[in-house]
């Protein structure tokens, strides 16, 4: 269900405003600040101490005059280039390419209108929806909040949501309005990359791109100096070993032969000749060799490494923990199994349910949310438009009343519909503890739920219980307590 406009609330912006302050403000993204031009690339690459160890010694063979041996370490040496650049280019690419591709989009209204359109396009003023599992595409004021909750650890580094509702006082205002640190605590603010995990609202564009709080974040992240690897200290510790090993050998060789028989120019030559010897030219090309074999093996399993570091770092790896939800899973569920007293049904896609299941199939419809991210409330009407004729949900000319939204006192949800002729519906879907509570449950009802959640859930299946009631009075009950809710039966999901 998308947001109505509160009353006393603007259409949103006009078209020609949101292009008018878009060329004022910019697009709606951080810049990225790790894209290398090819100068950074090339600078990068010559202070590397390979690139430096085998352009010394092309060097001074071709200095020698051994011109076989210095080109074929100055060919090395430009393989390497080639080899780092043409790596960082293509990874480049390939991650424009996904940004093009995961580009998030967010609901606006604009002359009253609601549209999709890119987050990047949004600007200071635009009135735009928040919904579960969305991420806030930018600073904003809430207008309208129902039950909604927001993960700011992104930027507070607490993992509890925080509960967001309008400030009374301080209706949705100037864009310009620097809007407060998440720190702070303000229940009437959004920010830009936290994610809503519950409920649903309406706020205002306060501030896009850089000028929010995790713009300003990336801001003050980009000074931060990159360490070098241990590898490349454990090169820069040997460059310097052998360098120094180099440089006393070859000085002693110089005077030995220059003291011993008088021919300081031989001496000279041999102390070169041993120098050359003595560097390791080998180790760099060897490594440089291996990182590009490396990044062409991740290449080819779909994995883009930017840095040489990355494949230090993965090669250097013995143990990788992940999270299961939504990385060895799809991240979606399935409504596959109905239970009321005395009876059960296993759902599939050509199940035709009879009437008494129907009922439930309906009020676990007319308790779910349609549009939103839940995936409960998505299977629920998954299953319901495909089993019931006409499609689940309200019928035509019901209109949503109220929304009792998910809480942490009561775990469910409900929602109160008036239909043509007037009459309000209430229905419930949630815990079964909490619906069974609503419901004044007896002592045998509630054993027989408890009984078929336990057995549901032995099989891996989350288990929600569903309750409905007609409720008479002239507006929708206060409190779900004084609604006199009937418990249905039970919804499982896979």
């Amino acid at each position: 269900m998308t947001e109505p406009l509160p009353s006393g609330t603007s259409a949103g912006l006009s078209d020609e405003q949101a292009r008018q302050l878009l060329a004022l403000h910019g697009p709606n993204e951080i810049r990225d600040r790790e894209r290398q031009g090819l100068g950074d690339s090339l600078r990068e690459v010559a202070t590397e101490p390979m690139f430096g160890l085998l352009l010394a010694s092309a060097t001074l063979y071709l200095l020698l005059g051994d011109l076989a041996e210095g080109l074929l370490l100055a060919f090395f040496a430009l393989l390497t280039v080639g080899l780092v650049l043409g790596q960082q280019r293509r990874s480049q690419r390939a991650l424009d390419a996904l940004r093009e591709l995961a580009a998030p989009q967010v609901q606006v209204w604009r002359g009253g209108r609601l549209g999709r359109i890119d987050a990047r396009e949004l600007v200071p003023g635009d009135l735009f929806v928040l919904a579960e599992g969305a991420r806030v595409a930018a600073d904003a004021r809430l207008v309208q909040a129902t039950g909604l909750a927001v993960d700011e650890s992104l930027l507070t580094g607490e993992s509890v949501p925080v509960a967001k509702q309008p400030a009374p006082d301080d209706p949705a205002g100037t864009p310009s309005a620097t809007p407060p640190p998440a720190s702070d605590g303000s229940p009437g603010i959004v920010y830009a990359g936290t994610l809503v995990v519950a409920g649903h609202g309406l706020a205002q564009v306060q501030a896009t791109g850089s000028h929010t709080q995790l713009g300003r974040i990336g801001a003050s992240l980009a000074t931060i100096e990159l360490a070098p690897t241990p590898l490349h200290r454990q090169l820069k510790r040997l460059v310097r070993v052998f360098a120094v090993a180099a440089l006393a050998a070859s000085v002693l060789i110089v005077v030995w032969t220059g003291v011993r028989g008088g021919d300081w120019m031989q001496g000279l030559l041999a102390g070169l000749a041993l120098g050359m010897a003595m560097l390791p030219e080998e180790f760099p090309m060897a490594l440089s060799v291996f990182l590009a074999i490396g990044a062409w093996r991740l290449a080819r399993i779909q994995v883009l490494a930017r840095r040489p570091a990355v494949i230090e770092a993965l090669g250097a790896a013995t143990v990788l923990c992940v999270d299961k939800t939504g990385t060895l899973t799809e991240n979606r569920m399935r409504l596959v199994a109905l239970a009321r007293e005395g009876a059960g049904l296993r759902l599939d896609e050509r199940t035709r349910p009879e009437e008494a299941w129907c009922a439930l199939l309906e009020a676990g419809a007319l308790a779910s949310r349609r549009g939103s991210a839940d995936p409960m409330d998505r299977a629920t009407l998954e299953a319901a438009d495909r089993a019931l004729v006409g499609g689940a949900g309200p019928r035509p000319g019901w209109t949503l009343e109220r929304e009792y939204p998910l809480t942490a006192e009561r775990a469910l949800m409900a929602q109160a519909w008036i239909d043509e002729a007037g009459q309000r519906h209430l229905a419930a879907k949630g815990a079964p503890e909490s619906v069974l509570a609503l419901c004044g449950a007896g002592v045998v009802q509630r054993q027989w739920v408890l009984e078929q959640v336990h057995e549901l859930a032995d099989q891996g299946l989350r288990v929600l219980a569903v309750a409905r009631a007609d409720h008479p009075g002239a507006q929708a009950p206060q409190a779900l307590a004084d609604a006199g809710l009937r418990l249905l039966g039970l919804l499982a999901f896979a």
